[in-house]
């Protein structure tokens, strides 16, 4: 009888029904970000295909942006930056170099020109927004680069920085002892609200840079600092990672790999920039090592900002198998034994010729090739 099915049926499904509502009920913002980085690192293959080729030197129509995020080594491409604006003529927003330090966005769009490199402390919505990139079809596709560095030494580098060294410099007192000398509960009760003489805290910087969120300072600092977190984190990991997945990534602990990065898809700016003879600024304040305590808690207020590096670190790889993938079949059989980082430094760099002027220009071939896609050489 039909009747008879239905409690084994029931029955049946029972288990799965408890297993779902156990999983729903054991659900964290901690595991949902999670999931979001799992999403993000399962669409890297495409996304690294899709970024956009950077062969030829940017102009007003396909601008070039360095988002440069605080205390992770950008001074010194914004400085290449500003070099290579300046010997090929480009016009370029480059705060620290073109306009004044203190400066973090674009001029107002209906009085700026049409700047073809842009590098600073830019929140990159909003820039987007200045592009006129929307989403839906933008006027400039930009290419972009993302510097970063690991979290506790970031925080580290900002906070003496910011607290201790940068007051100290303008005739005031420290804001802060020493990052070493601060004691744990301290640590965990002023990450979130210290603030820099600029008005910056030193939490979770790239979603500072990448996420909406970014642009309220108070938020940025708390998204993970309670015993709750924000329910702004998940979402704001999922855009910083979005945005993120739009760019080029360097990370500043791995030298060779950035190199190889920065030659494979932006040869102009390599002929300018070399991170092997960058010296990391540690300041004048003591760097001593951090107790197990104050590592712990820089990670927990920075539980975003470790997601996001964890993911860059995984996008740096793919764009490394990317740039080893073309190689010609014998040069593969003979670097496939080497690290992921060494490897890219066999591949044959071709359509990148060096002026005696030292000003790096792409060659016919390339050029052609990118002229049919709609990129433009000079």
């Amino acid at each position: 009888m039909p009747g008879r099915a239905l409690p084994f049926a029931a029955a049946s499904s029972l288990p799965a029904l408890v297993l779902s509502l156990l999983a729903t009920a054991s659900a964290t913002p901690q595991t949902d970000a999670d999931r979001v980085v799992a999403a993000w690192v399962a669409r890297l293959p495409a996304s690294v295909r899709q970024l956009p080729p950077l062969l030829d030197l940017p102009s007003a129509q396909h601008p070039f942006v360095f988002h440069h995020l605080r205390k992770a080594g950008g001074t010194t491409i914004r400085r290449a930056l500003y070099d290579v604006s300046r010997q090929l003529q480009l016009s370029a927003h480059i705060p620290c170099h073109t306009v004044a330090c203190t400066v973090y966005s674009p001029p107002p769009r209906d009085s700026s020109p049409r700047f073809a490199i842009l590098g600073g402390h830019y929140h990159r919505p909003t820039l987007q927004r200045w592009l006129g990139e929307d989403g839906s079809g933008a006027s400039r596709r930009a290419g972009c680069l993302v510097m970063l560095r690991s979290t506790v030494d970031r925080v580290r580098s900002c906070w003496n920085f910011r607290y201790v060294q940068e007051p100290m410099s303008f005739g005031l007192q420290p804001l802060a002892p020493r990052l070493h000398a601060v004691d744990p509960r301290a640590l965990n009760a002023s990450l979130p609200t210290l603030r820099s003489v600029h008005g910056e805290g030193c939490n979770n910087e790239a979603l500072r840079v990448l996420s909406s969120v970014g642009a309220d300072e108070e938020a940025v600092g708390r998204l993970t600092a309670g015993e709750e977190w924000s329910p702004l984190a998940v979402g704001a990991l999922d855009e910083a990672l979005g945005q993120l997945s739009q760019c080029a990534v360097v990370l500043l602990d791995r030298c060779g790999a950035t190199m190889r990065v920065i030659r494979h898809w932006m040869p102009w700016l390599a002929a300018y920039y070399d991170c092997s003879t960058q010296r990391v600024q540690v300041g004048t304040t003591a760097r001593a090592a951090l107790s197990a305590d104050a590592e712990r808690i820089i990670r927990t207020h920075n539980a975003l900002d470790e997601r996001v590096y964890a993911f860059a670190v995984r996008k740096l790889d793919a764009q490394l198998r990317l740039i080893n993938g073309t190689l010609p079949p014998a040069a593969k059989r003979a670097v496939s034994s080497l690290p992921l980082d060494e490897r890219a430094e066999h591949r044959p760099r071709q359509g990148v010729r060096v002026a005696a002027s030292g000003l790096r220009r792409p060659s016919a071939s390339v050029a052609g090739s990118h002229a049919r896609a709609g990129f433009r050489f000079r």
